[in-house]
């Protein structure tokens, strides 16, 4: 399903999606004035080709796990697919990005500790991977993106 497949009231339905997947279809019924057999409809539409999957944003700091870097990898083209499969499968991989521009990964991963993201580091060296670390210090907005007005009016322009 493309972008100029997409009609009015998809956007509308992604839009309450995103401000909360768990809302029932009654509710978005009621905010979106489409009924809800339409909307049951056009979501099994949306989750065959738009919608990836439902889930949840945690707060990882509440949890315990404060060390949250993002890291920037660059490694030998020979190492890229057996480096990708470590931190694919690895689990304090959180999102795993392949780049451009001299890299080849974006990582954004979660610790307990600095130790333990140590560990991770160490872990890295036979890879022979050049890293650049940053540290988030504080999250200030995710994903947001289609979730109000003023995004909703650009992707129906």
């Amino acid at each position: 399903m493309g972008v100029l497949s997409l009609k009015q009231d998809d956007f509308l339905i992604l839009r309450h999606l995103r401000q909360n997947a768990r809302e029932n279809l009654t509710g978005i019924s009621r905010k979106t004035k489409i009924p809800v057999s339409t909307l049951f409809d056009r979501l099994k539409q949306l989750e065959k080709g738009m919608i990836h999957r439902y889930t949840s944003l945690l707060d990882f700091r509440k949890m315990g796990f404060t060390v949250r870097p993002t890291l920037l990898i660059r490694c030998d083209p020979s190492d890229r697919e057996e480096l990708k499969k470590y931190l694919f499968y690895n689990e304090h991989v959180n999102t795993l990005t392949r780049v451009n521009n001299g890299y080849d990964f974006l990582v954004e991963c979660i610790f307990k500790d600095m130790d333990t993201h140590q560990e991770f580091i160490d872990h890295l060296a036979p890879f022979r991977a050049e890293i650049k670390e940053h540290f988030v210090l504080e999250e200030l907005k995710r994903e947001t993106f289609l979730s109000n007005d003023l995004n909703l009016a650009l992707v129906m322009r």
